[in-house]
């Protein structure tokens, strides 16, 4: 769903500024150990680690500009679509801010090499620290930020399966509720139509054939029972006047 598909980019955007931030402090320390004794060791091995950094800070701007471009389909607020471009506008300066931090980093490793050890150190006092003091710390944000935005998210989430799990079980009551109902209407206008059949039934078995026939059913087949009944009742009654007619002439 939506909000399952939010925490995902957060995550992501979350996950591509550590790994930024990462190999910016590995490529730091690296200069830092080739700027205190000299050794080219780390600093061949970590070369390419600002580019890696650049690459991911790379991804997460896109992503948070792909999370800004769905946002503005769905509902929300012009706040929050804000915070989303002010968001990737700020990644894409960690970009621009990188890009920088690669040049005055070779630059650095160019003077040293040069036995320019006091120029190096400069630069890197000035430049580079704190640059990567700044990104460091905007990133640490950053994350930080994510990671409460993520926990809202799954409070919402949370929320929302309670509140989902809450409709179903709602449903489910009225649905029963609305079968037994229907039930015993149902059951209602056939069983009191025919006891009252029987009833009558009875009566005329126990010869009483002026007993009442009620035709009030709303059921065609029950009426249609009541009829035959009274014709039957009729028809004793004509059957038992002729006899007594009969009976009446001898």
């Amino acid at each position: 769903n939506e909000i399952s598909h939010h925490i995902n980019g957060e995550r992501e955007v979350q996950t591509h500024a550590l790994e930024a931030g990462s190999h910016l402090a590995v490529a730091t320390n690296a200069l830092n150990h080739y700027l205190a004794t000299g050794e080219t060791e780390d600093i061949d091995k970590h070369a390419g680690d600002i580019k890696v950094a650049q690459s991911a800070i790379q991804k997460a701007a896109q992503k948070a500009e792909e999370e800004e471009e769905q946002k503005k389909t769905g509902a929300v607020s012009a706040e929050e679509l804000k915070k989303l471009g002010e968001e990737a506008k700020h990644l894409k300066h960690f970009d621009a801010e990188l890009v920088e931090y690669e040049n005055n980093y070779n630059q650095v490793v160019s003077l040293y090499k040069q036995n320019k050890t006091q120029e190096a150190q400069k630069l890197n006092h000035d430049k580079l620290e704190p640059i990567f003091e700044s990104t460091g710390e905007e990133i640490g944000k950053l994350v930080d930020e994510h990671e409460e935005e993520i926990e809202e998210d799954i409070k919402k989430a949370e929320q929302l399966e309670k509140d989902s799990r809450l409709i179903i079980i709602s449903l489910t009551i009225i649905a029963i509720v609305l079968s037994i109902g229907l039930g015993l209407f149902i059951s209602n206008r056939i069983t009191k139509p025919l006891e009252k059949l029987t009833k009558t039934v009875d009566a005329v078995s126990k010869g009483n054939l002026d007993a009442q026939v009620e035709k009030t059913s709303s059921i065609k087949e029950i009426n249609i029972l009541a009829d035959s009944l009274d014709r039957v009742m009729t028809t004793m009654k004509r059957s038992i006047k002729r006899l007594d007619d009969g009976k009446k002439k001898e």
